[in-house]
């Protein structure tokens, strides 16, 4: 009878509705589909992790999850069990495999178990701050890996199957999709973005007979191109060491000297630490020490957390002799922004008090490494010993490299000619390891180099990789981290173990006192590289080659008795 329709039927839907059967089969399908589509995002994160066995891991997750997932709806038609099942078989999957010793019966956790999770998490984007990009995937960096794509796939699978809206699936494939562009533009890869778009027009199609609204499809093909092109728009995150909130400076530890451009380039220097000394003299604060020098930059070694090498007892400085004069020091430090797993402090530290959380000292190069916290709100106090070697010491240096330091003499194949020749000359008339050292300071210091930190990028070559030193040595115009990685791979010509020190210049003194002592302001502006080199029986000694910045220390410097003087260029 016209305009007369069943009681409870919705106006052109209830013809649309399939059937038990077929709605069972339907979701299946678009189970099947869902897990495609996760295989084929995944990819995306490749140009940020080492390797491929995290895609496994990730992988094996997904399929644990929406297949538990869609043999619950096999049990139940209730719409909230399969995501009740899908999340109980993560988090046995993530106890089996991340706290299974600590678990009940392997599976179950316990409150331990979630005291590893804890613990796994905040390893994790340490980890992820310790390293550049690509990362090594650690223990850590793998639990929150596994934990975050279980957590995408069941929403995924709520929304595709259980609500019936596959369309809407993209928005958490999105999330993955977004992350590489989102650290930066350039780690973006198209190919897997349209591999994902396909898969997600396939996942539409599984998923025909449930109805698709035209919203819920506009509504997913936007998270696709959002993903692709927000993080294009949005101005960068703020990767410099100063930044203030958790997520930038987790960013900032990804590569120590990556963030250095930025922070020298502040148009408004931010505030990083304060600190005052008992002698109150200025100093140096150190970070971190690159000693991998590949093709393209100069990294750290992943760090190495030993839970025996607490603060309140560091070991000696490495190739230090008794018969080298030093002094004791002690420095207070106050961390305001900081987001860096590395610790300030002056080399070589030989206590630090006061800290809170899990600090230890790396043994190679007495750096202070967290696994679980970064360095802002730190408020200690560092022990240390200024080392005052003679230029006599120094001049009898033996040339003997222990085995232990031989990493520290390595050089990529295909180094550009002119790096050694440049050494070679420059330290011609040397007849020490010490006054070639001297030598290739003032070689950058003798008025032939200028200060610049916009010509490097202005010109193209800013970095350290060995192709831009090459530039550099041509131009002569960069700033710190291209005289102290010029110096320190000129070194390693010439024989000479080095390493590039990555911390704080003294930064500026303050008319204000913290109980008597003077104090001192470090900035953005006092971000700072320089190289150190190893000498049997000194140990690993600081050189200033960055003409205008820092000060020479005074077993470098050509005012001081016995320092050879290079001859003029």
């Amino acid at each position: 009878m016209p305009g007369v329709r069943p009681v409870g039927s919705k106006r052109g839907h209830a013809h649309n509705l399939p059937s038990p059967e077929e709605a069972r089969r339907t979701s299946w399908r678009v189970s099947l589909a869902l897990l495609v589509c996760f295989l084929v995002t995944l990819p995306a994160l490749h140009t940020i992790l080492q390797g491929f066995g995290w895609w496994f891991a990730m992988a094996g997750t997904v399929l644990a999850v929406l297949g538990a997932a869609a043999l619950a709806r096999v049990l139940s038609v209730r719409r909230w069990v399969p995501a009740i099942s899908g999340s109980l078989v993560l988090l046995a999957l993530i106890t089996l495999f991340f706290s299974g010793r600590s678990a009940f019966l392997f599976v179950i956790p316990t409150f331990e178990s979630f005291g590893v999770f804890g613990d796994l998490g905040q390893a994790g984007a340490a980890s992820i701050a310790g390293q550049s990009v690509p990362a090594d995937v650690t223990l850590g960096i793998a639990f929150l890996l596994c934990l975050g794509v279980g957590v995408l796939a069941i929403a995924a699978d709520f929304l595709a199957v259980s609500r019936r809206l596959p369309a809407l699936a993209a928005l958490p494939l999105a999330v993955i999709l977004a992350i590489p562009p989102f650290i930066g533009i350039e780690l973006s890869d198209v190919f897997v973005f349209l591999l994902a778009a396909i898969a997600w027009l396939v996942l539409l199609r599984a998923g025909q007979p449930f109805p698709q609204t035209g919203r819920a499809i506009g509504l997913g093909a936007s998270a696709l191109i959002v993903a692709l092109l927000v993080p294009i728009a949005l101005p960068r995150v703020d990767d410099s060491l100063a930044s203030g909130d958790s997520f930038g400076g987790y960013l900032a530890g990804v590569n120590p000297v990556l963030s250095l451009g930025n922070d020298l380039r502040r148009e408004l220097p931010r505030t990083i630490l304060t600190y005052s000394t008992l002698s109150g003299a200025p100093t140096y604060l150190r970070l971190v020490s690159l000693q991998n020098f590949t093709a393209e930059t100069w990294a750290p070694d992943p760090p190495e957390i030993d839970r025996d090498n607490v603060p309140s007892r560091v070991g000696p400085p490495p190739g230090l002799s008794a018969d080298v004069r030093v002094e004791d020091e002690t420095t207070w430090v106050d961390v305001q922004n900081l987001g860096s797993p590395w610790l300030p402090v002056p080399y070589p530290a030989t206590l630090v008090s006061g800290l809170s959380g899990d600090w230890f000292w790396n043994a190679k190069d007495l750096t202070f490494t967290s696994p679980n916290r970064a360095a802002r709100g730190e408020v200690y106090k560092a022990q240390s010993l200024q080392v005052e070697p003679t230029p006599a010491q120094l001049t009898a240096a033996g040339r003997v490299v222990p085995e232990e330091y031989s990493a520290y003499l390595a050089l990529p194949d295909g180094m550009p000619p002119i790096i050694a020749a440049e050494a070679e000359q420059v330290t011609a008339a040397a007849t020490s390891d010490y006054g070639k050292a001297v030598a290739l300071q003032e070689f950058f210091r003798n008025g032939a180099f200028t200060y610049s930190e916009t010509a490097p990028v202005d010109e193209g070559y800013d970095g350290t990789g060995m192709e831009v030193l090459a530039k550099f040595l041509d131009v002569r115009s960069g700033y710190c981290i291209h005289f102290a990685s010029a110096m320190a791979v000129m070194a390693r010509t010439l024989g000479i173990p080095s390493r590039v020190a990555v911390g704080f210049l003294p930064g500026d003194k303050q008319a204000a006192t913290v109980d008597g002592r003077t104090q001192y302001r470090v900035t953005t502006l006092n971000v700072h590289t320089w190289p150190e080199l190893y000498f049997e029986g000194i140990g690993w000694t600081r050189f200033e080659p960055t003409p205008g910045r820092g000060f020479v220390p005074t077993y470098a410097d050509e005012a001081t008795p016995g320092v050879p003087t290079p001859p003029a260029p």
